[in-house]
């Protein structure tokens, strides 16, 4: 998730008050899902900030991942089964796979949708939380995909707040488009603020909120967005006291 790739020229031909629907990739459809969200120009877009992350630079050995926490495995599936009812919410999908360490059951509840998109012999990434039950090894709907395709990307993906019909993965190829226009946010706080508070440029901070390289990328941006926050909100509340003292 590199934020210094630009698919395209955009920097030099758009503006950040310019429509999200000039960005390649946004038709009437999605920009109609945006305006849902109160998005309506790039820089409203590229202000959407995720709401947390999810950590997949590093794939867990079955056997070795944490019980109750988040993880992302790479398994074959060698078995699949669905007994009961498919059309009742309660039947499980159960999913039997396997990395080079240990077996582990995914189970997806009213899963008769995903019955034929698992082949056995066939590779998976898996990411979810790992529970115990009864001595197996189980994981209820995790997020997956086939291993090596589109979707199956490593680093720290950001989670959007979304509305119904916008997927996670949507969001992120658009705000993937847009990001290199982060460098047209110009710093508009004096240097000495700046520099008696460590902090990073605001194209920065917008870049590695979206698409950070690690832990440190996500709170120097934070610390940067906080501070502006704050700032604001203290100016306001001056400027209001000042005018109710005369």
């Amino acid at each position: 998730w590199s934020s210094d790739v630009c698919s395209s020229d955009l920097r030099e031909n758009m503006d950040l008050q310019d429509k999200v629907s000039a960005i390649k990739g946004i038709g009437e459809k999605k920009s109609r899902l945006l305006r849902n969200m109160k998005i309506e120009t790039v820089e409203d877009l590229l202000l959407h900030f995720p709401r947390k992350y999810e950590d997949r630079r590093h794939v867990s050995y079955i056997m070795e991942a944490p019980f109750d926490k988040e993880v992302l495995v790479k398994a074959k599936v060698i078995a699949r089964q669905m007994k009961g009812n498919p059309y009742n919410k309660r039947t499980p999908l159960r999913i039997l796979v396997q990395d080079s360490s240990a077996d582990l059951e995914v189970l997806f509840f009213n899963g008769r949708y995903l019955a034929n998109y698992f082949n056995i012999g066939s590779e998976y990434t898996f990411y979810g939380k790992i529970s115990l039950n009864n001595g197996r090894r189980q994981m209820a709907h995790p997020e997956f995909h086939k291993a090596g395709d589109e979707e199956d990307v490593r680093g720290i993906l950001p989670i959007y707040p979304l509305t119904e019909g916008m997927t996670q993965a949507n969001m992120r190829k658009i705000q993937k488009e847009a990001i290199c226009l982060a460098d047209n946010v110009k710093e508009w706080l004096p240097d000495w603020i700046v520099e008696e508070n460590n902090l990073c440029s605001p194209s920065y901070a917008i870049k590695n909120i979206h698409f950070p390289a690690d832990e440190r990328n996500i709170k120097e941006a934070r610390y940067r967005m906080v501070f502006e926050e704050l700032l604001t909100l203290q100016t306001g509340l001056f400027y209001i006291k000042k005018g109710m003292t005369g």
